[in-house]
């Protein structure tokens, strides 16, 4: 088998400016082409950083682009009413990532919490010792997740460390996270429940209290599931996902 190389090619400043994911130096979609369960530890996924810890610029996975590449989210200013790119008021705890080959559904109703999807691929949040570029590829381990509802979609938050980060050995749930890192989580989520109040929207809401690991696996699975369903032309309204490759 070939050694797979990871890498990444910015195009573009400003508004044009994507990031694509490369394997041995040919553009792949992070959301499509990277297999999700290709680990023989069953705690242990892919992931692909879209914004580096203490970094406040808005970067996410283009989910209707080409090769899916990573761009910076934009709004409209409060004042002019143009379009501007969007930065963060606040500074991140942590590396923001996805999964991919998973797909928050928006066309179904989340059995756990009864509320749709955000038609996203499922989020993460690595909380190790150092910042980690955009566009890179890393291995992570699921520590437990919770949901937040964000202007009325569920959006769940995987939350994990880099299997290479020395803390990883240590640290396998939440309950490992506050004893580690006391305030963490609760520091996490006050983050995302007030961030878009900062642009004059809704303070969000964290559903219920963080999950184990194992219900997380169980969160995962189902998100990949309806990333199968995609896949295989389930919703036919919802082409603006397929588009994977030029």
């Amino acid at each position: 088998m070939s050694r797979r190389f990871m890498s990444v090619l910015t195009i573009g400043s400003d508004f044009s400016k994507r990031i694509f994911v490369l394997e041995n130096s040919t553009k792949i979609s992070p959301f499509h082409d990277i297999k999700l369960f290709n680990h023989n530890n069953k705690f242990t996924f892919p992931a692909v950083i879209e914004i580096s810890r203490h970094n406040i610029a808005k970067y996410e996975v283009s989910v209707d682009e080409p090769y899916n590449p990573i761009k910076q989210d934009t709004r409209k200013n409060k004042n002019t009413g143009e379009k501007e790119l969007r930065y963060y008021a606040r500074f991140p705890l942590f590396n923001y990532g996805m999964l991919p080959q998973t797909w928050e559904n928006p066309y179904v109703k989340d059995h756990r919490i009864n509320i749709e999807g955000d038609g996203d691929p499922l989020d993460i949040i690595e909380i190790g010792s150092h910042p980690v570029s955009c566009g890179s590829r890393l291995d992570i381990k699921v520590l437990g997740s919770f949901c937040l509802i964000d202007q009325g979609q569920a959006d769940w938050k995987i939350l994990c460390i880099n299997t290479i980060d020395p803390l990883s050995k240590k640290i396998h749930n939440s309950n490992d996270v506050e004893k580690v890192f006391p305030g963490k989580i609760a520091a996490i989520i006050d983050w995302f429940e007030n961030i878009k109040v900062f642009d004059g929207k809704p303070k969000n809401k964290v559903e219920g209290n963080v999950l184990s690991p194992e219900i997380t696996l169980e969160i995962i699975t189902d998100a990949h599931n309806h990333w199968k369903d995609l896949i295989a032309g389930k919703y036919p309204e919802a082409n603006i996902w397929l588009n994977k490759s030029s």
